[in-house]
């Protein structure tokens, strides 16, 4: 009995240790570190001043949602509280939307009201860049010039999205749903969770980059080269066309590929496979 009192009380002493580390480590302080509740929080609006060309939101949390509709000005509704706020400055035709978080405890909270809606008006043809921390990030209805989206811990859905120059698409951990996008070029990276993308046009080169989970893929098109690498875990799906008319080169150290290495078609396919799977098929040879 004395033996385990004494294993119980090295337990919660390890435990205490640890939080003691991670504060420090996570950037936090322990005296700082105070409770949120949901009644905190007030809504906001932020209303451009100028015609902004570009977004640049920095930290977002929880909820962040851009899309479009008929308003005069790039608009922000955002909730914050006196331990969340964002910070906003219009600098050489770009909108700067940065998030301030300070250490709160949120265990048992439901924040999935407390939403950031950014609105741009319809014929808005500039820049989108959208870094989340946490929650999910929704994307529709922009027609753009370039668009970088990184959702750091949470799912991302975007969705009738034309870009006339490159897409950057990068998901940390969640699920990501991409569907009926358009655009130059696009790269994207799957860290940790599963995606889908289906009805993707791209009009030069895509970099499929899986690092672990799955990337399933429907009726993609790609006008020049593609690059698919999975290190742990699968791409799979079908691409446009028939598999004459790809030059394909496929490497495999352990996993699998059906892809076999060919030469003759004007579109180009490169599929390496550390540890996973590559299968794909194509629509006009089902």
């Amino acid at each position: 009995m004395k033996k385990v009192l004494l294993a119980a009380a090295a337990c919660c002493m390890a435990g205490v240790v640890l939080m003691g580390i991670s504060y420090p480590v996570a950037g936090m302080k322990l005296s700082g570190y105070s409770s949120v509740q949901p009644g905190d929080y007030k809504k906001m609006t932020y209303v451009c001043e100028s015609d902004v060309q570009g977004i640049d939101i920095r930290n977002a949390n929880a909820v962040l949602r851009i899309e479009s509709d008929e308003v005069d000005k790039v608009t922000v509704e955002y909730y914050e509280s006196g331990k969340e706020n964002f910070t906003f400055k219009e600098e050489n035709g770009v909108l700067i939307m940065e998030g301030e978080r300070q250490p709160v405890s949120t265990i048992g909270v439901d924040f999935s009201f407390i939403d950031t809606v950014v609105t741009v008006p319809t014929d808005f043809r500039g820049d989108v860049k959208a870094v989340n921390q946490m929650g999910s990030m929704e994307v529709e209805e922009l027609n753009v010039k370039s668009l970088v989206l990184e959702n750091k811990s949470g799912s991302t859905e975007i969705s009738d999205v034309k870009v006339a120059r490159n897409a950057d698409i990068t998901n940390n951990s969640g699920e990501t749903i991409l569907q009926d996008v358009e655009c130059d070029n696009m790269n994207f990276v799957n860290s940790s969770g599963g995606s889908e993308i289906s009805d993707l046009t791209v009009r030069q080169n895509l970099s499929l980059d899986n690092r672990s989970g799955a990337i399933e893929i429907s009726d993609v098109d790609v006008a020049g080269e593609i690059t698919m690498d999975s290190s742990t875990g699968a791409i799979e799906g079908t691409l446009c066309g028939s598999e004459k008319d790809y030059t394909i080169t496929s490497s495999v150290k352990m996993g699998e590929c059906n892809l076999p290495n060919r030469e003759g078609g004007n579109r180009v396919i490169r599929a390496q496979v550390s540890t996973g799977a590559i299968e794909i098929e194509f629509t006009e040879d089902k």
